[in-house]
């Protein structure tokens, strides 16, 4: 009996000192990733696999809308242009939007948003906003234009998400237009400025399908934040970077009275996306544990959750013929990634 107690007792032993390592190197490794912006990444062992390549010929598209079975894309040259595949990339058509003729738009600004069935044509400098409903594609003037903006997402057909310049407190701002009635529904709280009210919050608002959710990552800092469709903040986060401050260089044309950037800034998170409660960041600041090589022929993708802000994760998305990929989505472990002239869909194993 005192062989097989001793046993037992040495085998209770050895657990727990395994548990007691794993926890006090997962300890370590957090606060390495935080410490003096010298992070390492975590990179899962095949965590992404090559699917499908199409040539769109031109470099003009956008990434517009998803849904379960296609993908939609906008024309920056011909806003009722739109593109719709399959995520395969087998079955490729295009449509046109019927726009009024007796619309005033400032053509070029506008982006197509598609949030099936809705369709937007979306321009905040005029304002000007078109709705239709697939397949119908002849567009209605929104009966919502109040309010200029510089960003938008779609809340619903009767809501929308925008970020626009408040001149009361001289910053830009999250707010929510909403229409049937009309009404401007204002987040003063949500976008903390650093400096300027414009560059300091300048970032991408994207909307995760899932649960209609949210999120507002920065360019030039460490920080995103999550909210719900009333502009409820659920979650502040930081990226795994120590930039706190951004790094830009203002200067004011007191003539044109324009504010303008002096030098590049220093471009922390380039673009973002939401998914099933996970954050998705293209980061463009290179990690410790990361070569020089890879980190250059690739862009590299942090995955944070939007449950409790916590990094969980990196991948990385190949460079198309030496070009870095413009933008990007995730939808349902599907990676549609934008190159110049060629999009590309990837299969994520998580």
């Amino acid at each position: 009996m005192n062989v097989i107690f001793k046993k037992i007792k040495l085998l209770a032993i050895c657990c727990l000192s395994s548990i007691g390592i794993v926890v006090i190197l997962y300890q370590l490794s957090r606060n390495l990733n935080h410490y003096n912006n010298q992070f390492n990444r975590l990179f899962p062992p095949h965590f992404i696999s090559y699917y499908h390549q199409t040539d769109l010929k031109f470099n003009s598209f956008y990434l517009a809308g998803f849904t379960k079975t296609h993908i939609f894309l906008g024309n920056s040259t011909a806003p009722g242009f739109m593109l719709v595949s399959n995520y395969e990339l087998s079955d490729t058509h295009h449509i046109i939007l019927q726009i009024p003729s007796n619309i005033a738009m400032v053509f070029p600004a506008a982006r197509l948003y598609i949030d099936s069935p809705d369709i937007f044509i979306m321009e905040g400098r005029t304002p000007s906003i078109l709705h239709g409903i697939y397949p119908d594609f002849l567009l209605h003037e929104y009966p919502n234009n109040q309010i200029y903006f510089n960003a938008a997402s779609i809340i619903s057909n009767r809501s929308l998400l925008v970020r626009a310049f408040d001149k009361e407190t001289a910053q830009n701002m999250l707010m929510k237009s909403v229409t049937r009635p009309n009404a401007i529904i204002r987040s003063p709280g949500a976008l903390i400025k650093m400096g300027d009210g414009i560059f300091s919050l300048d970032g991408t608002i994207s909307r995760d399908q899932y649960n209609h959710h949210f999120t507002y990552v920065y360019f030039y800092r460490n920080e995103f934040i999550s909210l719900d469709s009333n502009l409820n903040i659920l979650l502040k986060g930081k990226t795994i970077d120590s930039i706190s401050t951004p790094q830009i260089k203002i200067s004011e044309i007191t003539s044109e009275g324009i504010t303008t950037l002096s030098a590049p800034p220093l471009t922390v998170n380039k673009t973002s996306c939401a998914d099933s409660n996970y954050l998705f960041v293209d980061s463009k600041l290179r990690a410790r544990n990361q070569d020089e090589e890879s980190f250059e022929a690739s862009s590299v993708i942090d995955i944070y959750s939007l449950r409790n802000g916590e990094y969980l994760y990196s991948f990385y998305v190949p460079d198309h013929n030496h070009v870095k990929m413009k933008n990007f989505q995730v939808y349902n472990h599907r990676l549609v990634a934008l190159y110049e002239h060629t999009l590309m869909t990837f299969s994520l194993n998580f």
